[in-house]
């Protein structure tokens, strides 16, 4: 009998897993435009930074939930990764991997000075949980990313560094109505 009740209480405290699947896709329309305020992190909260917006045109962000964002500095890679969604039906909890070149055009420069290095970017979102972002459900996403040199052998072959020489964090509200990034 007191083995029968420690087998309970390890056995009860596991979370149920919601089964509910989700299709989450971007609902910006082809000619439409979103406008989004930047903020900076001050003292635990998010503080409007003047002036400062970055826009998203409904022709960038495509049906498999990637987009064809321009990124043109360090400054701008976490605008790909918040706008960015699953490609397949995922319910919470669903963790899904990423693997993308950046800068890999950066050999094509004028002079390797005017260049950014090439990277790789590895990394996971996860589906975190259903959360209200303006007053609306939204699927709370996270990200977890890290960049790598990229090494080219003597034949071009191009492969990731063994080791990490920058991370990214993201989290996005995305609205599950209206397939829009409510908050990121």
């Amino acid at each position: 009998a007191p083995m029968r009740a420690l087998l309970l209480l390890l056995i009860l405290p596991l979370p149920l897993q919601e089964k509910k699947e989700y299709e989450l896709k971007w609902g910006l329309g082809k000619n439409d435009a979103a406008e989004y305020a930047l903020s900076a992190w001050k003292g635990g909260k998010a503080t409007p930074r003047p002036d400062s917006f970055f826009l998203v045109f409904g022709n960038e962000l495509k049906e498999n939930g990637e987009n064809r964002l321009l990124i043109n500095s360090y400054d701008d890679v976490g605008y790909r990764y918040l706008f960015r969604l699953p490609a397949e039906k995922v319910r919470v909890g669903s963790v899904w991997a990423v693997e993308d070149p950046l800068f890999y055009n950066a050999g094509e420069a004028l002079t390797a000075k005017h260049a950014y290095e090439e990277r790789v970017v590895k990394g996971t979102f996860r589906f975190k949980k259903i959360d209200l972002a303006q007053e609306r459900e939204c699927a709370l996403i996270e990200g977890a990313f890290q960049l790598f040199e990229v090494r080219v052998d003597s034949k071009g072959k191009r492969t990731a560094g063994r080791n990490a020489v920058a991370s990214l964090s993201t989290a996005q509200w995305v609205s599950l109505e209206k397939g829009l990034l409510l908050r990121g």
